[in-house]
């Protein structure tokens, strides 16, 4: 009898009494527990935070968006954290000390960024080691410091990498570009939004009058020359190595990428575009409900909506 299922308040009240254990047990009572504990944000988010895993900023406004996803985004976080915690405990991995403080770090699987009081270091693994590949003494270009900065060193938000290039995001929306030449990773030009909001660039021989606009909100870096920005209104595709900008509009969003492909989502439109990685379009289709989720294998797309689901070819 599924006395519970017919009562989410009484699943409101008994979950925030349980462990990890006991929520692995009542997946198994019926599908109302097993959808409330695997797809809400809320019951993890607890967990997490109760194992001191605390990450600075909590997206607390897309909760309610992943109670419809499967399973849930901070269950995954949850999950990975607790077989890594395993693995380390078991040995099962290479263990190797880097004496450094570093505020923020990045990893893309073979460049690995450590954000210091001195600068940026930059590692690599080599030979299954993880060998100091560069150290850069500065994180800002000091034509940035003396021109834009009056003097002034800011400090690093985000970084991200894909071994090609590092993006660094300082404090006052700067995006700083370095690329990998001669074996060595150096200044390329700088990306930032003008007063118009039209995307700018430039390097050591330019000066930019004005200052930057702080709206990149987020960044990330898909296929090998291809950087995603979401901006307060706008979403932003631009190609690093021609400095070029190839996408820019409102009301659309990041959806998923893998190594061939990349989805947008149309907000007003209800239309899912899907772009190659020279960023040519190759099909749109119509969604009748709201997207929540997406998954891309090769040649299907797998489309999760509130009310109806949808393959792609």
């Amino acid at each position: 009898m599924n006395i519970y299922g017919r009562n989410r308040i009484v699943i409101d009240c008994v979950i925030p009494f349980v462990d990890i254990q006991d929520i692995a047990n009542v997946s198994s009572v019926c599908r109302a527990w097993y959808e409330f504990v695997n797809r809400d944000n809320r019951t993890w988010k607890r967990l997490i935070q109760d194992e001191e895993m605390n990450p600075e900023k909590w997206d607390l406004e897309d909760d309610q968006e992943w109670i419809l996803g499967t399973p849930c985004r901070l269950k995954i976080i949850f999950l990975k954290y607790k077989r890594t915690l395993h693995n380390m405990r078991a040995s099962k991995y290479k263990k190797q000390i880097v004496k450094v403080i570093c505020s923020k770090a990045h990893y893309d699987g073979k460049t690995l960024l450590l954000c210091t009081e001195n600068g940026l270091d930059i590692y690599r693994v080599i030979n299954n080691n993880l060998e100091l590949f560069q150290k850069l003494s500065c994180t800002i270009p000091s034509y940035l410091i003396v021109q834009l900065m009056n003097g002034e060193v800011d400090n690093i938000s985000d970084m991200k990498t894909n071994t090609q290039y590092i993006i660094l995001k300082t404090d006052k929306s700067y995006l700083l570009i370095y690329r990998l030449f001669n074996n060595e990773y150096i200044p390329f030009y700088c990306l930032y939004s003008s007063h118009d909001n039209n995307v700018s660039y430039c390097n050591h021989k330019e000066q930019i009058s004005t200052q930057p606009k702080d709206i990149y909100n987020y960044f990330k870096l898909l296929f090998k020359n291809i950087l995603l920005i979401l901006a307060k209104d706008e979403l932003i595709l631009w190609n690093i190595c021609e400095k070029k900008l190839m996408f820019k509009a409102r009301n659309h969003s990041y959806l998923k990428h893998d190594c061939k492909i990349l989805l947008i989502l149309d907000l007003k439109a209800n239309m899912i575009k899907a772009f190659d990685k020279e960023l040519k379009q190759l099909y749109e289709i119509k969604v009748e409900y709201p997207v929540f989720r997406v998954f891309i294998n090769y040649n299907l797309l797998h489309v999760w909506s509130l009310k109806a689901m949808k393959l792609a070819g």
